[in-house]
Protein backbone atom coordinates (compact mmCIF):
# COMPACT_ATOMS: atom_id res chain seq x y z
CA UNK A 1 0.00 0.00 0.00
CA UNK A 2 3.14 2.02 -0.23
CA UNK A 3 3.75 4.40 -2.82
CA UNK A 4 6.88 2.53 -3.50
CA UNK A 5 8.60 1.01 -6.93
CA UNK A 6 11.49 -1.11 -6.93
CA UNK A 7 13.75 -2.13 -9.65
CA UNK A 8 16.54 -4.85 -10.16
CA UNK A 9 18.98 -4.40 -12.56
CA UNK A 10 21.57 -5.98 -14.51
CA UNK A 11 24.25 -3.86 -12.68
CA UNK A 12 23.18 -6.35 -9.41
CA UNK A 13 21.69 -3.58 -7.82
CA UNK A 14 17.90 -2.66 -6.70
CA UNK A 15 16.26 0.69 -6.66
CA UNK A 16 13.64 1.67 -4.06
CA UNK A 17 11.85 4.46 -6.00
CA UNK A 18 9.34 7.03 -3.93
CA UNK A 19 5.94 7.99 -6.18
CA UNK A 20 4.53 11.31 -6.23
CA UNK A 21 1.53 12.20 -4.23
CA UNK A 22 0.06 12.23 -7.76
CA UNK A 23 2.02 9.02 -9.25
CA UNK A 24 3.69 11.48 -12.01
CA UNK A 25 6.54 10.91 -11.04
CA UNK A 26 9.07 9.28 -8.70
CA UNK A 27 12.35 9.80 -6.87
CA UNK A 28 15.11 7.45 -6.11
CA UNK A 29 15.07 6.96 -2.30
CA UNK A 30 18.01 4.09 -1.92
CA UNK A 31 20.04 1.83 -4.25
CA UNK A 32 20.94 -1.40 -2.56
CA UNK A 33 23.43 -3.77 -4.05
CA UNK A 34 23.80 -6.97 -2.40
CA UNK A 35 23.68 -9.76 -5.01
CA UNK A 36 26.56 -10.70 -6.84
CA UNK A 37 24.68 -10.52 -10.45
CA UNK A 38 21.44 -9.63 -11.86
CA UNK A 39 18.84 -8.68 -9.88
CA UNK A 40 15.13 -10.19 -11.88
CA UNK A 41 12.45 -10.87 -10.27
CA UNK A 42 11.58 -8.25 -7.36
CA UNK A 43 8.12 -8.59 -4.74
CA UNK A 44 6.79 -6.62 -2.40
CA UNK A 45 4.92 -8.83 0.54
CA UNK A 46 0.66 -7.38 0.29
CA UNK A 47 0.95 -6.70 4.02
CA UNK A 48 3.95 -6.15 5.46
CA UNK A 49 7.40 -3.81 5.02
CA UNK A 50 9.20 -6.94 3.24
CA UNK A 51 10.35 -7.19 0.02
CA UNK A 52 12.25 -10.47 -2.13
CA UNK A 53 14.15 -10.13 -4.74
CA UNK A 54 15.83 -13.31 -6.71
CA UNK A 55 19.10 -12.57 -8.90
CA UNK A 56 20.99 -14.95 -11.51
CA UNK A 57 23.63 -15.63 -8.22
CA UNK A 58 20.82 -18.54 -7.39
CA UNK A 59 19.81 -16.65 -4.66
CA UNK A 60 16.20 -15.03 -2.77
CA UNK A 61 17.43 -11.79 -0.56
CA UNK A 62 14.31 -10.73 2.31
CA UNK A 63 14.60 -7.34 2.83
CA UNK A 64 12.82 -5.23 5.80
CA UNK A 65 11.56 -1.62 4.20
CA UNK A 66 12.01 1.15 7.02
CA UNK A 67 9.10 3.00 8.20
CA UNK A 68 9.09 5.95 5.89
CA UNK A 69 9.82 3.92 2.92
CA UNK A 70 13.49 5.40 2.11
CA UNK A 71 15.36 2.31 2.55
CA UNK A 72 15.24 -1.35 3.11
CA UNK A 73 17.78 -3.51 4.63
CA UNK A 74 18.88 -7.54 3.99
CA UNK A 75 17.73 -9.53 6.60
CA UNK A 76 18.25 -12.89 5.06
CA UNK A 77 19.80 -14.89 1.68
CA UNK A 78 18.04 -18.01 0.82
CA UNK A 79 20.05 -20.73 -0.30
CA UNK A 80 18.76 -23.56 -2.09
CA UNK A 81 18.14 -23.39 -6.01
CA UNK A 82 21.27 -24.18 -8.35
CA UNK A 83 20.53 -21.64 -10.76
CA UNK A 84 18.98 -18.42 -11.63
CA UNK A 85 15.98 -17.60 -9.64
CA UNK A 86 13.56 -16.44 -12.28
CA UNK A 87 10.08 -15.40 -9.90
CA UNK A 88 9.06 -14.41 -6.38
CA UNK A 89 6.10 -13.85 -4.47
CA UNK A 90 4.32 -13.93 -1.67
CA UNK A 91 1.25 -15.44 -0.38
CA UNK A 92 -1.36 -12.70 0.53
CA UNK A 93 -2.15 -14.18 3.57
CA UNK A 94 0.36 -16.65 5.01
CA UNK A 95 3.66 -16.49 5.70
CA UNK A 96 4.78 -18.14 2.40
CA UNK A 97 7.55 -17.48 -0.44
CA UNK A 98 7.48 -18.98 -3.76
CA UNK A 99 10.53 -18.65 -6.01
CA UNK A 100 11.14 -20.57 -9.18
CA UNK A 101 14.12 -20.86 -10.92
CA UNK A 102 16.13 -22.19 -13.98
CA UNK A 103 16.67 -25.27 -12.32
CA UNK A 104 13.26 -26.36 -13.37
CA UNK A 105 12.44 -26.12 -9.59
CA UNK A 106 10.04 -23.81 -7.48
CA UNK A 107 10.71 -23.92 -3.74
CA UNK A 108 8.20 -22.73 -1.00
CA UNK A 109 9.91 -20.80 1.85
CA UNK A 110 8.57 -20.57 4.94
CA UNK A 111 8.82 -17.69 6.53
CA UNK A 112 10.18 -16.87 10.51
CA UNK A 113 8.03 -15.43 12.87
CA UNK A 114 9.87 -11.94 12.99
CA UNK A 115 10.06 -12.31 8.70
CA UNK A 116 13.94 -12.03 9.01
CA UNK A 117 14.29 -15.55 7.55
CA UNK A 118 12.86 -18.55 5.79
CA UNK A 119 13.19 -22.11 5.85
CA UNK A 120 12.47 -24.13 2.60
CA UNK A 121 9.72 -26.20 3.13
CA UNK A 122 9.08 -28.28 0.01
CA UNK A 123 10.70 -28.52 -3.66
CA UNK A 124 8.18 -28.88 -6.81
CA UNK A 125 8.88 -30.67 -9.37
CA UNK A 126 7.65 -31.62 -12.43
CA UNK A 127 8.40 -28.60 -15.45
CA UNK A 128 10.82 -29.87 -17.99
CA UNK A 129 12.50 -26.51 -18.15
CA UNK A 130 12.75 -22.88 -16.24
CA UNK A 131 10.70 -21.60 -14.10
CA UNK A 132 9.87 -18.08 -15.36
CA UNK A 133 6.95 -17.29 -12.82
CA UNK A 134 5.33 -18.03 -9.82
CA UNK A 135 1.64 -16.73 -8.48
CA UNK A 136 -0.91 -17.43 -5.49
CA UNK A 137 -4.28 -17.00 -6.12
CA UNK A 138 -5.80 -14.68 -3.93
CA UNK A 139 -7.88 -17.04 -1.72
CA UNK A 140 -8.30 -20.58 -3.11
CA UNK A 141 -4.85 -22.78 -1.55
CA UNK A 142 -3.50 -22.46 -5.23
CA UNK A 143 -0.16 -21.69 -6.37
CA UNK A 144 0.43 -21.15 -10.16
CA UNK A 145 3.95 -21.86 -12.05
CA UNK A 146 4.56 -21.00 -15.88
CA UNK A 147 7.40 -22.44 -17.65
CA UNK A 148 9.73 -22.60 -20.72
CA UNK A 149 8.17 -25.77 -21.25
CA UNK A 150 5.45 -24.04 -22.57
CA UNK A 151 3.37 -25.13 -19.78
CA UNK A 152 1.22 -23.92 -16.50
CA UNK A 153 1.28 -26.01 -14.02
CA UNK A 154 -1.58 -25.24 -11.12
CA UNK A 155 -0.34 -26.64 -7.59
CA UNK A 156 -2.80 -27.20 -4.61
CA UNK A 157 -1.11 -26.09 -1.27
CA UNK A 158 -1.48 -28.14 1.47
CA UNK A 159 -3.23 -27.04 4.35
CA UNK A 160 -0.12 -26.24 6.61
CA UNK A 161 1.69 -24.76 3.49
CA UNK A 162 4.87 -27.36 3.83
CA UNK A 163 4.19 -28.72 0.38
CA UNK A 164 2.06 -28.65 -3.00
CA UNK A 165 0.58 -31.62 -5.14
CA UNK A 166 0.30 -30.46 -9.17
Amino acid sequence: TAPLLVIGSHDNALRLWKLSSDNSSATCVATLAFHSEAVVSVAFHPTLLLLATGSFDKTVRLWKLSSNNSSATCVATLKGHWDCIFSVAFHPTAPLLATGSDDKTVRLWLLSCDNSSATCVATLEGHSSCVSSVAFHPTAPLLATGSGDNTVRLWLLSCDNSSATC
